[in-house]
């Protein structure tokens, strides 16, 4: 059987900061990209052509369902992924997408299918949401409404089915600016949508909506006045409450509530229960609520009345699918949570049951912390061999991890120590294994920034881009007047170009000191440079090394031709630059040489 072959479709304008993340991860198994541009001022059409992306120009109406159903129309091929352009779809979904599409059974209705969307915030925080991203080409799906449009039919029935395909949202890497222009737009059309929708369901929708573009803009007392505002709506409409949509808008509520006024959250739950004693998200909120402030025996009380909740198959069928994933996962690790310092049995028992659902960093962490505590050593490597097994390849995992998840890297260091001691001889192989992943982890935390010096490089600089992207994202380039096309396909890859009209590379060193000495990790580099694999193996391995070290200043010194160059640092204050590659520090500065004999020229 051949190949699915799949037309991904996108809606854009200004997303020069994010569509090469987007379009990196869909360039192999696309059979053709579609991109409708409403009106890009910057790059954003040109990063997409060097993709071999088709791109169709239209005048934005302020509609996005009538966008999108005119970017599907465009489509070719059988199958159809709608993808924003700060959406990036994972290592392991490219790898089964195909496969999963292959199994699906002959249907006379389309199939519309739903994926997982990993919301990340600037803060390493990530949501899930459940999108309609992926369906069969067909006249009779269309895109509805204005704004938050989704893909439904009008004419006959569909196949609704959920998958394990996920994307990654990366919408906070987009500058402030940007996002600010983007939720005050949304919230100005959802404003006049509201005004003049007369049907009482459709205004709540778009109140709900609204209150969750006022919370992406951070304006968190207006999200809570528009979340009661459509709550007592709902109210005094004597609509049926015994609904999903009544519980998402009481949840959005409570989640901010629960930030911002804890005990507000308290008294509109223990409300709402009264009505709704047996509804799974407000029992799994009180507890939270309960957890929050510390009341632990309430918290534990009201989670284990959860769980006899989800045994109620007439309940669990009334669950949403974002409700079934996160509510029995994070019930049964803040069970977990809580039973640490109570009950360790418990606390590996409630674990045990996360752990069949779901594999984060922390929950790994825990677990295994508790199976240690009572030297269940085989089980406890058991869990992380798997864990790393299954995760080590999905790059953009150890992209969004937060300080946490760096305490949880400290803490692996210190769990191989302790498996070596242990000495489970058949256990060789996946401890070394494990060792190797650890390594890969350490490696990739590395904040290292890469300045970049540059003169007519057109021919050689997407390739050191493509090197040196594995090593860092925070890029600068320093170019010395290129005449060619250097800058422009340099813009593809960082924003961070710096023009100077000196021609002695430690006077645009120091120039670079002066405007960044706040950075540490700096890897100093000429766009000339031929980069291959052994050297960016020993960048790593020297990162790794000023990583952990505790001295405040340290000076790796890389070997080009038969010269010493002074290449990364550690910390910039008090470093100056002189002819011929030597460096004078100021007083009571303790700097730390390290020589390596490997060549990158």
């Amino acid at each position: 059987m051949s190949q699915p072959k799949i037309s991904f479709c996108l809606i854009t304008k200004n997303e020069e900061e994010v569509i090469s993340i987007c379009l990196n991860s869909i360039k192999d198994i696309a059979s053709e990209i579609i991109v409708l541009d409403t009106g890009s001022t910057d790059n954003t059409k040109k990063i997409a052509s060097n993709y071999g992306a088709k791109i169709f120009d239209y005048k934005w109406e302020n509609d996005f369902s009538k966008a999108r159903n005119i970017s599907i129309s465009k489509a070719s091929y059988e199958w159809i992924f709608v993808i924003d352009a700060d959406e990036e779809l994972t290592y392991n979904s490219r790898k089964i997408i195909f496969d999963f599409l292959k199994n699906l059974k002959k249907s006379d209705s389309p199939y519309i299918i739903r994926v997982k969307l990993i919301d990340i915030e600037k803060t390493g925080k990530t949501n899930i949401i459940i999108k309609k991203s992926l369906f069969q080409k067909d006249k009779d799906l269309i895109f509805v409404r204005p704004i938050h449009e989704h893909i439904t039919s009008k004419t006959k029935s569909f196949n609704l089915i959920d998958s394990p395909i996920e994307l990654l949202h990366h919408e906070y890497k987009k500058s402030k600016n940007i996002l600010n222009n983007k939720h005050e737009n949304y919230i100005k059309t959802l404003e006049k949508i509201i005004r003049n929708e007369q049907n009482i369901s459709e205004k709540l929708r778009y109140m709900y909506l609204m209150g969750i573009s006022y919370e992406k803009n951070y304006d968190y007392d207006k999200a809570i006045d528009t979340y009661n505002n459509a709550i007592s709506l709902y109210n005094s409409s004597n609509k049926d409450r015994n609904t999903i949509f009544y519980t998402n808008i009481n949840v959005a509520l409570i989640q901010l509530l629960l930030e911002k006024n804890v005990n507000k959250a308290e008294k509109h739950l223990i409300e709402l229960l009264k009505d709704y004693p047996n509804n799974p998200e407000y029992l799994f909120y009180i507890a939270r609520a309960y957890q929050i402030k510390q009341d632990f025996k309430k918290a534990i009380f009201y989670y284990e009345n959860l769980i006899s909740i989800f045994s109620d198959d007439s309940i669990e069928k009334k669950l949403s699918y974002k409700v079934e994933e996160n509510l029995f996962f994070y019930t049964m690790l803040n069970l977990g949570r809580l039973y640490l310092v109570i009950d360790l049995k418990k606390s590996i028992y409630f674990f045990d049951k996360a752990y069949t659902f779901s594999k984060t960093g922390e929950l790994v962490l825990l677990y295994t912390l508790c199976l240690l505590s009572l030297h269940d050593y085989k089980k406890a490597l058991d869990i992380y061999s798997s864990f790393f097994k299954t995760t080590i390849n999905e790059i953009n995992y150890f992209k969004t991890l937060n300080n946490k998840d760096i305490r949880f890297k400290n803490f692996i260091v210190e769990f191989l120590s302790v498996l070596k001691n242990v000495r489970f001889k058949w256990y060789k192989k996946e401890i070394n294994l494990i060792e190797e992943n650890i390594n890969y982890i350490k490696n990739s935390l590395i904040d290292i920034s890469i300045c970049l010096i540059t003169e007519n490089n057109q021919e050689s600089i997407e390739n050191t881009f493509n090197k040196i992207l594995n090593i860092s994202e925070s890029i600068f380039i320093i170019d010395k007047n290129s005449t060619d096309n250097t800058i422009n396909l340099s813009k593809k890859f960082t924003k961070n170009i710096f023009k100077v009209d000196f021609s002695k590379d430690y006077i645009i060193k120091n120039l670079f000191i002066d405007k960044f000495k706040s950075l540490n990790n700096v890897l100093f580099l000429k766009a000339e440079y031929f980069l291959n694999n052994e050297f960016l193996e020993n960048i790593i391995e020297f990162l790794s090394f000023l990583f952990k070290k505790d001295d405040k200043n340290i000076v790796v010194y890389i070997k080009h031709k038969e010269a010493f160059v002074p290449s990364i640092f550690k910390n910039l204050y008090g470093v100056k630059f002189t002819d011929n590659n030597l460096i004078k520090y100021e007083k009571n500065i303790s700097v730390l040489e390290v020589f390596t004999s490997f060549e990158f020229n």
